[in-house]
Order: C-alpha cells, then structure tokens, then sequence
C-alpha cells in the first residue's frame, strides 16, 4: 500500500504553491495526505487508467512528430485540438474546457 501511495505522489499529483493538485480532476488539497487519499478515493482504479492509456497509444500506432498536441500527463500526441477532447474525459476524467487547455502541449 505504501508503495502505492508513493506512485501517487510522482505520477498523479503536483504542486501547486504550497497545496498539491490532482491531476487527474485538477481539484486541490491543502495538504499531500489529503491530496494522496483522494486519489485512492475517488480515482481507485489507476491500474485501468494506464492500461487504457497503453491501449489507446498502441491502437493509434503514435508517431512522434513535430506537430499536434500531446497529453501533459501520459504523452499521447494528436494530430487536432478536437481530437483531445474525449482522450482527456475518458482517460483523465477532465472536463472543464480550462484544465483541458492545461494538460495539452502544442508541439
């Protein structure tokens, strides 16, 4: 379970000031232990979260180019903005259209 709870930290979480954000729901926590306990909460499934992302960058055969948009949080490249849109519902369960703009990299 720690070893869990540490995976959270890097992968899921990030600092925002001096609370922490989730960067799955970009809620914030004032502290790490409550931003690490909603993670297990609300997003308990992660293991299925990476394996759609591995699913769905297999499926699209990715190549990375120059050009597009790519998911801050699991590298996935698109050709379009548009496209982003259900990858970061679906996948990261974002969708507020700012926190959307957040978690995309204009290559």
């Amino acid at each position: 379970m720690a070893e869990k709870k540490i995976n959270i930290k890097k992968d899921l979480l990030m600092t925002v000031g001096n609370a922490k954000q989730c960067k799955l729901c970009n809620k914030i926590f004032s502290s790490q232990f409550k931003a690490v306990e909603h993670v297990h909460e609300a997003h308990n499934d992660i293991k299925a979260i990476k394996s759609k992302i591995v699913e769905q960058i297999s499926k699209k055969n990715i190549e990375v180019k120059n050009e597009g948009w790519k998911c801050k949080f699991c590298g996935l490249i698109f050709k379009t903005k548009p496209e982003t849109v259900p990858h970061l519902k679906e996948i990261h369960g974002i969708v507020k259209l700012g926190a959307q703009k957040r978690s995309l990299q204009k290559l």
